[in-house]
């Protein structure tokens, strides 16, 4: 069965129900949008580090870590609503075709978040400006009406970040011209973190016998997480997209 159509769903379903709370047409945006970066494993870590203290409003940020130890990157692939605006601006822009900047470059990621860590050691909080959840937030807060000034004025705000982190949106997006995912393979700490929980993830892809060696896997990763030798796979960089599956002439790809 073919992953893709029904990973693509549930992108657009996730983003819809996250605009929609955003537009306060399911439920108080004021009330849900702070919540966003609780489920942000990055932010999760980084606020309890500053504070010294852990609280249980971060345990949704817990839960999609060791999801991550399982499902790798899962959450980058099928649910971040960044990733999910990415996906469609590099679809539109046929990010597809352009090669410039293909390597994954995920240690950035990893030089960020122990950047971002080190600083909340010393109760500087600077994660927010990087995290997806944190800035997507943050965006819908700032182009949504009045009702949700009480939010934009928040304490990222009150830091003249009000407008920084739509910017950091809007520019996390535009990366799209440097290929596709750029801004997942070459910057997101969060896709970091949750890149070193996924390294030794029980949920793999694997390649059996029938392979061929066509590359089309290769060619087609938008995360280029796919070597030379299409049965290996650079699990800090996969985001269980499935699409090598299912491209795959032989079927050799299966991921379990």
């Amino acid at each position: 069965m073919r992953c893709g159509p029904i990973r693509r769903i549930v992108q657009i379903l996730v983003l819809a129900v996250l605009i929609g709370i955003g537009t306060d047409l399911t439920v108080s945006s004021a009330a849900c949008l702070p919540w966003f970066s609780r489920f942000s494993p990055l932010m999760t870590l980084t606020t309890r580090l500053a504070a010294h203290q852990w609280t249980p409003y971060f345990f949704g940020g817990t839960i999609v870590f060791f999801l991550s130890a399982v499902f790798p990157r899962f959450f980058c692939g099928w649910i971040c609503p960044v990733g999910t605006c990415i996906d469609i601006v590099d679809t539109v822009t046929l990010a597809g075709k352009r090669t410039l900047l293909k390597t994954p470059f995920w240690a950035t990621a990893w030089i960020l978040d122990a950047g971002l860590i080190a600083a909340a050691l010393n109760q500087r909080e600077w994660a927010g400006y990087l995290d997806p959840l944190t800035f997507f937030a943050h965006t819908l807060a700032f182009f949504m009406p009045q009702k949700t000034s009480q939010f934009i004025q928040s304490a990222f705000a009150d830091s003249g970040t009000g407008f920084i982190l739509p910017a950091i949106f809007f520019v996390a997006i535009s990366l799209t011209f440097l290929g596709r995912r750029a801004w997942c393979r070459m910057l997101c700490p969060l896709g970091g973190l949750l890149g070193m929980a996924g390294t030794w993830g029980l949920f793999r892809r694997l390649v059996n016998k029938e392979c061929v060696l066509c590359g089309k896997c290769r060619k087609q990763c938008p995360m280029t997480a796919i070597p030379s030798d299409p049965h290996e796979t650079k699990y800090p960089a996969c985001i269980s997209c499935h699409h090598c599956s299912d491209i795959c002439p032989k079927k050799a790809i299966h991921f379990r």
